[in-house]
């Protein structure tokens, strides 16, 4: 692989319990869940030179996935489940203040760091009554951002299409950085209609959006509804 990737694999957790933290810039795993572990394969294999196959790559991980899912199992329900105290409103308040002067301090140092690089592309926005939105940004990080976008799509598209039925996805594409649409046969939007709990949870966890298209007459679907 000529570059470096991570892909965090959860074995215990799902991918939207990832709301905070380093992580949530990457394309986590649920490995509890087969379509999510499948397109991670494909991702690494997409990476790979040579590449194998998809249907022999298919058919090889079809083959091995209970020998993987078995003992994944067995570590969750192995997994104990400690019981934390409630701890008192107050001292949560005053931790969070604690830790949002922190982050303002190291902000504050980041910036005059990025400023005597000359980099100028840097926006920032944090208060402490409203500490939601904290962006430095430069060219590379944007760029950087909006190919993490793009592979969330593509891993979204991937697991779409094995909801709904490849041979039901007459034509799949990437717009906007994080929407995928598909054109799908009459069959295909029945599928999708009947899967909506399951696509509405992958637009919200990837924050990608889902559109399936049908033939004229066929009324289709989009996830989040825009």
């Amino acid at each position: 692989m000529g570059e470096s990737s991570l892909i965090p694999f959860l074995v215990d957790m799902q991918v939207k319990d990832l709301s905070s933290g380093p992580l949530t810039q990457f394309q986590a795993t649920d490995s509890s869940n087969k379509d999510d572990v499948w397109a991670m394969v494909e991702a690494i294999n997409g990476q790979c030179e040579p590449q194998v196959g998809t249907e022999r790559l298919r058919t090889v991980f079809d083959r091995f996935w209970d020998d993987l899912a078995v003992p994944l199992s067995s570590i969750r329900d192995a997994t104990a489940t400690a019981d934390v105290p409630q701890r008192e409103v107050s001292d949560i308040l005053d931790e969070l203040v604690k830790l949002v002067r922190e982050q303002h301090v190291r902000i504050g140092s980041l910036e005059k760091v990025i400023g005597n690089a000359g980099v100028t592309n840097t926006t920032s926005h944090y208060t402490i009554n409203e500490p939601k939105e904290v962006r430095i940004t430069g060219e590379t990080d944007d760029q950087a951002g909006r190919t993490t976008q793009r592979n969330l799509a593509r891993r979204v598209g991937v697991m779409v299409q094995e909801i709904i039925g490849r041979s039901h996805v007459e034509s799949a594409g990437i717009s906007g950085g994080a929407n995928v649409k598909f054109t799908c046969t009459e069959e295909g939007v029945v599928r999708a209609h009947a899967a909506s709990d399951k696509l509405a949870s992958l637009a919200t966890d990837y924050r990608v959006g889902i559109t399936i298209r049908g033939p004229e007459g066929v009324e289709g679907v989009s996830y989040p509804a825009f």
